[in-house]
């Protein structure tokens, strides 16, 4: 990885007022669309209380969407949304 785009990751998650973990499950997110994080984003070594919070604040920041699962009410995918992709789509984007 380049200094040139080591700097242009950090300008656009401080353009979008993000935290590098806010940034990581995003990131994660756009992988895996209808991710569920209880369980599928326990491999990134956050804390499940971590976790939470954070999917919350991306959720009420209008960077995530939460579905309710047709088939398990207690499953709650995880979408990116509009917002999410353009932060995602900027951040693909070098310099």
């Amino acid at each position: 990885m380049t200094k040139l785009t080591l700097l242009h990751i950090m300008l656009t998650i401080r353009q979008h007022n993000l935290s590098i973990t806010e940034a990581i499950i995003l990131l994660s997110i756009s992988n895996t669309a209808g991710i569920v994080y209880q369980s599928d984003l326990l491999n990134l070594n956050f804390s499940p209380a971590r976790l939470s919070l954070t999917v919350n604040k991306l959720i009420a920041r209008g960077y995530l969407a939460s579905t309710q699962d047709r088939q398990d009410a207690r499953r709650h995918p995880l979408y990116l949304t509009n917002q999410g992709y353009d932060f995602i789509d900027q951040l693909q984007k070098e310099g």
